[in-house]
């Protein structure tokens, strides 16, 4: 243990600056505990006209991420007109927040109006 310690103080007055703390911290050998927090973006796809999943399940002012498969372009327009309008064009992806007020948003498509779908905000 008395080895280990002199050679990493050693090592440490050899190297400067960040260096220095990097061999310091390399020499510790205690576990290193972080958390990061990963929120995952809920996906809607769009192909053959249709929105998959049909209705879709995030919390507030979750990303969503709408992937557009069709070669023609499409929106996701909540059928209240105002929370949210979302342009996609043709085979590209886009991505927007969920609305910051919990409920159920019935919305469709402009372009394409047989096109219906539902996000569920909780």
């Amino acid at each position: 243990m008395r080895k280990s310690v002199v050679a990493s103080i050693t090592l440490a007055i050899a190297l400067t600056g960040a260096g220095a703390t990097a061999a310091a911290v390399a020499a510790d050998s205690s576990p290193q505990h972080s958390t990061v927090q990963v929120t995952a973006v809920k996906k809607i796809a769009i192909s053959s006209f249709k929105f998959n999943p049909a209705t879709l399940k995030v919390k507030v002012g979750a990303k969503i991420k709408i992937v557009n498969n069709d070669a023609v372009a499409h929106t996701v327009t909540s059928d209240d007109g105002t929370s949210f309008d979302v342009a996609v064009p043709a085979k590209t992806t886009v991505i927007f927040n969920a609305p910051a007020t919990k409920g159920k948003y019935s919305y469709h498509c402009t372009i394409h109006p047989t096109m219906h779908g539902l996000l569920v905000v909780k």
